[in-house]
């Protein structure tokens, strides 16, 4: 597992969340992480490759896990231009990486050989400056240790919708404080506590609002995730559908699918056995 000690320390620091390039990174970081349990999971103390598997994916899955690369994406946007060519050459390299263990088949030989190759792209790639480094991961450290424990961020819930059926809010100047794990890492978001005022299917729309937006519903703040919707909407928007017992309260986020989109945004819930038009 030496490939997920290179890649994946710069995943934790500066790859998760966002589109393009810092998800592409993330994505593979996995990848790799699973295509090893099939050679080495022995190695990391697990009795089969299956132990090994549920073990990576509970990991990068974790809320621990979404926070650090969430702060990530954030301090990464900052400095794109510094970090960047260093980050798209080994995301690269990487790629070439996965396809080359995945030839290998486990054989030993084969394997070293692959190591070998990345190495040498590796060490072709630009090294960004110290001091950038520095100021990157000062940016994460402080970050993760603004998230209060048990809660995604800052003040969770920035609003309160009690057992009514729509609000608008703006996310302009909200910060990054949670992730859904389909989209809107980097992005700012409010989160907003409703409570069902009767049992029955709801759906939940963002429809008319005027970012690309990422909706879902966590079981209280900071928790998990229950349902997530990137573009199910119209257009950008978002859409989803959830059971809810009478008097059970949600946690709803509204965020921005990257760290450019925020703005006025709108929430619509709707009971009944069909989404609305």
């Amino acid at each position: 597992m030496r490939f997920g000690m290179t890649l994946g320390v710069l995943v934790a620091l500066g790859c998760g969340g966002g589109g393009g390039l810092i998800q592409q990174a993330d994505e593979i970081s996995e990848d790799i992480a699973l295509e090893e349990c099939a050679c080495f999971f022995d190695e990391g103390g697990f009795s089969s490759e299956a132990e090994c598997a549920t073990a990576v994916r509970a990991d990068f899955s974790s809320s621990a896990s979404r926070t650090e690369r969430s702060c990530a994406a954030q301090a990464f946007s900052r400095q794109r231009n510094e970090l960047g060519p260093e980050l798209e050459c080994l995301v690269t390299a990487a790629e070439d990486y996965l396809a080359c263990i995945r030839r290998a088949s486990c054989a030993e030989g084969a394997l070293d050989s692959c190591d070998e190759t990345f190495d040498d792209a590796e060490d072709l790639c630009p090294d960004t400056p110290e001091v950038f480094q520095e100021t990157f991961e000062a940016e994460i450290e402080a970050c993760v240790a603004r998230r209060v424990v048990g809660g995604g961020g800052g003040r969770c819930p920035d609003q309160t919708l009690g057992s009514g059926d729509s609000i608008r809010v703006n996310t302009t100047g909200a910060g990054n404080d949670t992730d859904g794990g389909c989209g809107g890492s980097g992005g700012a978001d409010v989160s907003i506590a409703w409570t069902a005022p009767a049992s029955g299917t709801y759906f939940f729309t963002t429809d008319g609002s005027d970012f690309d937006t990422v909706l879902y519903v966590q079981d209280r703040c900071g928790g998990s995730t229950l349902v997530c919707d990137d573009d199910g909407g119209d257009g950008l928007q978002s859409r989803l559908s959830l059971e809810v017992e009478a008097g059970t309260t949600l946690i709803i986020v509204i965020d921005g699918f990257s760290v450019e989109d925020a703005g006025q945004a709108v929430l619509t819930i709707d009971r009944g056995a069909s989404p609305p038009p």
